[in-house]
Parts: structure tokens; C-alpha cells; sequence
């Protein structure tokens, strides 16, 4: 136990278990219901047309190159996060505990962190493949639904993000939507269906008055 600790609070383990501290605070919080799964989410229309531009573009291609898309990013920080510490835990624990501390430890520490969190990646792909049916945002099923209604389920509802859970014939399922702003528009709000972009499954909603 002690050596445990001591691998988990030094470095380079300390970097991941810091953030997989906040990760679990992060789960935490979501589970008592204070912070919403796809807060960090970019909504990505991967089966329309994709223009990568700013900041945003730039992650959201780099996620799609490793088929890191199709689960919240949350669910795909997590497992990076895990990953990336148990291999950078047992690294230290099976060759860099072996090492005396100096700039050679330190040095095979640094690479260890970023060859951990390289190999963590197609992993993650791996791992989430299975999982992305449980958050399919389009269904034939469906059908047309313009003109019915639906209940938000993303923390906000703007021009560029928002996701509603929408009910036809007993099937249920978490739909793209968007809305133009300003909007008060807040999850579980029912707002009514009024357009569609079939090329993108993406649903245009305004607000029940």
C-alpha cells in the first residue's frame, strides 16, 4: 500500500492521478445530477459535411482521425485518462522505480507520460466502439416528427449544440436540435419540433409558449 501511494504521488504517475482526480470528482457531480455528461461535448456531425476551422475544427478532426467520435467526450477524456494511468503506473512501478531520481528518470518519465497516452488512444477507439449504438442520435424508425415535441436533455439548446430525447411509437431517442438565439431553453424544458436538415439529422426547436 505504501508503495502504491508513493508511485501514484510521484512523478510521472502524479500527472495522470491528478487528472483522473478530477475526472472522478467530474462523475461524482454528474451522478448527483450538478453537472450534465456532455458538458464537454462538441456535437459533432460526423455523417454531414465537415468544415475543420478554429480551435474547435482542429480537436474535432484530430478526434474523428482516431475514431474517437459516437460516445459523449466525456466517456472518451475518461478512458484516456485511465488508460494513460495505468500504464504510466505500472512503467513506474516495473522499470522507473528502478532508476536512482536525476534528470535520466525524469527524462524516461516525461516520454513515459506521452507514450502512455499515444498508446491509450487506439485503446480508447477499441473500447468505445461497442458503446456508440447506446447514443445513436438518428432512427428510421422516427420517421417525421416535425410538428411533434420533444424534452431537452443537453444543459442548453443554441444555433451550434443541443440534444432533446424525443418519443414516436414507444421508441426513444436522443435527437441533434438546435434553436435561435437568445432562447431560454434549459434542459428538461418540452419545446415543439418546426424544422429538419436530413442531410445532418439535425432538428430546428423553439419553445412551447
Amino acid at each position: 500500500m505504501v508503495a502504491f501511494l508513493n508511485i501514484i504521488s510521484s512523478f510521472p504517475t502524479i500527472v495522470y492521478s491528478v487528472l483522473l482526480a478530477f475526472i472522478l470528482a467530474y462523475w461524482l457531480l454528474s451522478l448527483i445530477g450538478l453537472l450534465d455528461i456532455d458538458i464537454l461535448d462538441l456535437d459533432l456531425d460526423i455523417d454531414g459535411d465537415i468544415e475543420f476551422t478554429g480551435l474547435t475544427g482542429s480537436i474535432s478532426g484530430l478526434l474523428i482521425s482516431c475514431g474517437l467520435t459516437g460516445v459523449p467526450l466525456t466517456i472518451v477524456i475518461s478512458l484516456l485518462v485511465l488508460l494513460s494511468w495505468i500504464l504510466t503506473y505500472f512503467t513506474d512501478f516495473y522499470l522507473l522505480q528502478l532508476l536512482e531520481p536525476g534528470w535520466i528518470h525524469n527524462v524516461l518519465g516525461l516520454a513515459c507520460i506521452v507514450i502512455s497516452f499515444l498508446i491509450s488512444v487506439p485503446i480508447t477507439a477499441r473500447i468505445i466502439q461497442p458503446l456508440r449504438p447506446l447514443f445513436q442520435t438518428h432512427d428510421s424508425r422516427l420517421g417525421s416528427i416535425v410538428g411533434t415535441t420533444c424534452i431537452v436533455t443537453s444543459s442548453k439548446v443554441d444555433e451550434h449544440f443541443g440534444r432533446a430525447e424525443v418519443t414516436k411509437d414507444s421508441d426513444s431517442i436522443i435527437i441533434h436540435i438546435r434553436s435561435s438565439e437568445p432562447n431560454t431553453i434549459h434542459k428538461g424544458d418540452k419545446v415543439l419540433i418546426i424544422d429538419c436538415n436530413p442531410d445532418k439529422n439535425i432538428y430546428k426547436v423553439a419553445s412551447i409558449d
